[in-house]
């Protein structure tokens, strides 16, 4: 079935079947309310609206204009309830929350959570590009910077987070993706949404948009659609020079009592620029970069490898300035 011009199509997870559609010009808002009468309660509960191409959730304060290019929309729906079956159930305090009064659930490291704080926790995780959960309790308040660390399996978070059908639809199809991100040999048709594995540094012809019957190609570097076998993308072109220019020219500033040291940096692994905040004190970072997450020093550049430990000692222990980069 086609969409109507101006209107957005609107699906069931796990179901391939058109649905409904709703008009670009509707607050998500509206559209929440509109698939929720359309559905019914049918034992479930809230109900949210997801961009499974970009693995957005919509912001229920925004309108469909404010996501270009929307062309389809999945639904998820909530459990009623995410209250832990009886046989789960424990008395313990949250370890991951001190101010958390609802029941909790054992976990395989030994530590325990609320369903609702798993969910939360677990989700946010996803979407800061890990394809791993590991536990966030602090088993020694003497040291509130190293967590347990021991990694949840999807299987016990699907359960005891009482993830619904959508959920779990939901959280695998972000884990995919997360994974995806980290091979730098598969891309994502920005065209048809297909993983393609290839050596190709600059420009790809879509395979899957020609089996049917339209031709594609794009650019592996910015995605945006390449018709002449060059990325005309300005951006994309001049990129490099700029970041290159950016590292070289920045200005030098002192972190944690150490001079001269340059106050933009790129990440050591995937090369993201990164500008230091001076507001914040702490010579340690993390790479903003979902599928990257690598932690590293501002001032040295050396990468975190141990779980508990910084190769250049304590957040605010001078150490020896890498000089500007080049990339």
């Amino acid at each position: 079935m086609q969409v109507p011009g101006n209107s957005v199509g609107v699906w069931k997870f796990g179901d391939e079947n058109f649905f409904t559609s709703v008009p670009k010009a509707w607050t998500v808002s509206d559209c929440i309310t509109h698939v929720r009468n359309k559905i019914g309660r049918y034992g479930y509960g809230d109900i949210d609206l997801w961009i499974k191409n970009r693995c957005i959730m919509l912001d229920k304060r925004k309108s469909l204009s404010d996501y270009p290019g929307l062309k389809s929309l999945h639904v998820v729906r909530r459990p009623l309830s995410r209250d832990p079956h009886p046989s789960y159930a424990t008395s313990c305090k949250d370890d991951t929350d001190p101010f958390c009064d609802s029941t909790t659930v054992g976990m395989s490291c030994g530590h325990f959570i609320s369903p609702d704080n798993l969910y939360q926790y677990a989700w946010r995780k996803i979407q800061e590009g890990t394809i791993e959960v590991t536990c966030p309790a602090v088993p020694d308040t003497n040291r509130p910077a190293e967590q347990c660390s021991k990694e949840w399996d999807f299987q016990s978070i699907s359960k005891i987070a009482c993830l619904s059908d959508d959920e779990n639809y939901m959280f695998c199809s972000k884990l995919f993706s997360n994974l995806l991100e980290r091979e730098s040999n598969i891309h994502i048709c920005p065209g048809c949404n297909e993983a393609i594995f290839s050596n190709c540094a600059n420009i790809l012809k879509c395979s899957y948009c020609e089996k049917s019957g339209r031709s594609f190609s794009y650019c592996v570097k910015c995605h945006q659609a390449v018709y002449r076998n060059t990325c005309s993308n300005p951006d994309c072109k001049e990129s490099l020079p700029k970041i290159r220019a950016l590292l070289q020219n920045c200005h030098m500033i002192t972190i944690v009592d150490v001079p001269n040291c340059p106050s933009v940096r790129a990440c050591p692994k995937c090369s993201c620029v990164i500008e230091f905040d001076e507001a914040e004190s702490c010579k340690h970072m993390t790479c903003p970069r979902n599928f990257c997450q690598t932690k590293f020093c501002f001032i040295c550049l050396k990468v975190k490898t141990d779980q508990y430990y910084w190769p250049c000692g304590g957040a605010f222990d001078p150490c020896s300035p890498t000089p500007r980069q080049i990339v």
